[in-house]
């Protein structure tokens, strides 16, 4: 008898074949005269001998007829696979990359997972490994309130369907894409640091000046009073200027000795 391939999970080697006679018979890939090739997949034409069972019917003694065209597919548009541990049941891990990424709010967890999901994507990745999220409470005075931090390993995924498109060869890395990114947020924190540097110098002459002029006059609790205003401003203008990088991290390398 024929039939064609409805299912097939290679991961865990079986599936179901739909043979002519519009039955499903269940298959391991161990039925296979041949070890069938990489390729086989949903929509492939077999042979096989159909066996009744108690439990349904089985299909042994499989041969394969004809291959459909397979490519690969991805997750869907703005999609990002998420796992626990370093593998996604079901999806080909075709670049794991070798960066850390996380993502920190007082929101909520899904916006925290939503933000990290985004990171993920602007390196150019659609999956996310290794992936924790953590909740701490932290408080400032009387007020207590919940930090929701997200961890994760970009990853590209992607999984052998026919007439997939997808091309997983000629595209930009993970960990290329990643790199530039890191550089361009280094260079972007090198020159806020050379601008709260410059603030810095600016407020410490004009403060000199204004004590010595205003206190000259006689107005020195004038000038303490603008220093202090001063001093405000510029702590607000380098907490504005943050690190910004800290986010998007190498994965350490691992002394084999």
């Amino acid at each position: 008898m024929q039939g064609k391939i409805k299912t097939f999970t290679r991961e865990k080697g079986f599936g179901f074949i739909k043979g002519d006679d519009d039955k499903d018979y269940f298959f391991h890939i161990n039925s296979f005269v041949h070890s069938p090739p990489e390729v086989l997949g949903d929509g492939s034409v077999v042979s096989f001998d159909p066996v009744p069972t108690p439990k349904g019917y089985r299909a042994e003694r499989c041969k394969v007829v004809e291959l459909v065209s397979m490519g690969y597919e991805g997750p869907g548009y703005l999609e990002i696979l998420i796992s626990k541990t370093d593998t996604i049941r079901g999806w080909e891990l075709i670049e794991v990359s070798d960066w850390f990424i996380c993502s920190m709010t007082t929101k909520d967890k899904l916006a925290a997972e939503d933000h990290i999901k985004f990171r993920a994507a602007s390196v150019g990745g659609n999956a996310l490994i290794d992936f924790r999220c953590e909740r701490e409470t932290e408080s400032e005075g009387n007020y207590k309130y919940s930090v929701f931090t997200c961890y994760g390993r970009p990853a590209f995924a992607a999984r052998r369907r026919v007439g997939g498109t997808l091309d997983v060869t000629n595209r930009l890395t993970i960990n290329m894409l990643a790199q530039r990114l890191k550089q361009q947020l280094t260079d972007e924190r090198t020159m806020n640091l050379r601008q709260i540097k410059r603030m810095w110098t600016v407020l410490s002459v004009s403060m000199i000046a204004l004590i010595f002029v205003l206190g000259y006059l006689g107005y020195l609790g004038f000038a303490a009073a603008i220093c202090v205003a001063l001093l405000i401003y510029g702590a607000s203008f380098a907490r504005n200027r943050r690190d910004t990088t800290g986010w998007l991290a190498k994965v350490p390398k691992v002394d084999a000795s």
